[in-house]
């Protein structure tokens, strides 16, 4: 299988090889040819089947299905840990399964928690996960700013500038919207990777959920940063498109009533 080529929309070099393979033109990955190949491949059945997903999907059920397995088996080492060392069963009194607020004590599915209840590591990897996919959707938010200043899509001069004559329009704008992407991207770095051993080794399971929660705040400005961007780029193209001056081609919805040869900003929620 040919692993490399693959991002994540389709399993091209991959589905390719397997294609070659079922035709006969490649040998297996045991290096012997399969027994009845196809006799062709219609050229229009070709893209749809390259196309395909089909192997990132399948190496997910099985990676998930193995992993399983080992975390049942892990539980049982885990115990057979826990009673070699004569843990406190405090742990997993009944008394701590009700003050969980995830799982349930009847079926066996709540959470092991600290007698003291100051555990927050699912918090922090809900938290942590919330970067990952703030630090990924981000990018599309920046894409979509650098598209807005190249004439390819827009039909308007380089960054929206009132001329094409080495005006900078809003290509500084560009750059805070990329400096505060790095930020988000930064954050996205998983806290709960972190590990500590504290209080004579007493305390040696630290979520680090304060930190990813104060980062989390950091990664909302910058977002709220990069949407301010994207805006006040979308509308001045908007406003040039409508042959409106770009000095004069915005203004916001909270402001007293302007001339109409502005192109108005919707009015965005607030936060409260």
């Amino acid at each position: 299988m040919r692993e490399f080529g693959g991002i994540g929309t389709a399993d091209l070099a991959a589905l390719a090889g397997t294609a070659l393979t079922l035709l006969g033109e490649r040998p297996t990955m045991g290096g012997g040819i399969i027994p009845e190949a196809l006799d062709g491949w219609a050229t229009e059945d070709a893209l749809p089947f390259i196309s395909s997903s089909a192997l990132t999907v399948a190496q997910a059920v099985l990676g998930h299905q193995k992993l399983a397995v080992l975390m049942d088996n892990l539980t049982l080492v885990s115990a057979l840990s826990f009673t070699a060392m004569s843990g406190n069963p405090e742990a997993f009194s009944p008394e701590v399964a009700r003050a969980m607020v995830f799982g349930s004590e009847t079926d066996g599915t709540n959470g092991v928690a600290h007698h003291g209840l100051f555990q927050m590591t699912t918090l922090a990897r809900r938290i942590d996960a919330l970067h990952v996919a703030l630090g990924t959707a981000c990018a599309t938010n920046l894409r979509r700013i650098d598209l807005l200043c190249d004439p390819a899509f827009t039909g308007l001069n380089r960054f929206l500038a009132a001329d094409d004559s080495g005006q900078s329009g809003v290509m500084m704008l560009e750059y805070v919207a990329a400096a505060a992407a790095g930020l988000v991207h930064a954050n996205a770095q998983p806290a709960s990777l972190q590990a500590v051993v504290l209080s004579l080794d007493a305390e040696e399971d630290a979520s680090f959920a304060s930190l990813a929660a104060s980062r989390l705040d950091s990664t909302v400005q910058a977002l709220a940063t990069m949407t301010a961007v994207e805006l006040v780029c979308s509308a001045r193209a908007r406003g040039c498109r409508d042959g409106k001056r770009p000095s004069s081609a915005i203004y916001c919805s909270g402001e007293p009533s302007k001339p109409d040869s502005r192109c108005r900003l919707p009015a965005l929620r607030r936060h409260r």
